[in-house]
């Protein structure tokens, strides 16, 4: 496409869009590298699941998709209930009947 005269450098448009396009690609890289990412145990502690089998103190929970392994630190969890993530060892969580207040101290 043959240049005009009046307009020797392209079309500012097109220059201005690419610029905004440009700026917002590293608006957002800026945004997502302040945003810390949390696995493994961190992630874990205070997710709510479901008892999937009597925790008398071992059983299973459903926890974000997946079944785990548990141990209740709050005593007998019933099949059914709620339960809170208070800890991690390993691949087995450490549980609590979830609005059952505090964690008790665990070893």
């Amino acid at each position: 496409m043959p240049q005009d005269a009046a307009n020797p450098g392209g079309d500012p448009i097109l220059f201005l869009l690419f610029i905004a396009f440009i700026a917002c690609g590293v608006y957002l890289a800026l945004v997502s590298r302040r945003n810390r990412s949390i696995t493994g145990k961190e992630s874990m502690i205070g997710l709510i699941g479901e008892a999937r089998t009597d925790l008398s103190p071992k059983g299973q929970v459903f926890l974000d998709g997946s079944f785990w392994n548990a141990v209740s630190v709050s005593g007998n969890i019933a099949s059914g209930s709620e339960v809170e993530v208070v800890d991690m060892v390993g691949i087995k969580l450490k549980v609590k009947q979830a609005g059952s207040g505090p964690a008790p101290e665990t070893k």
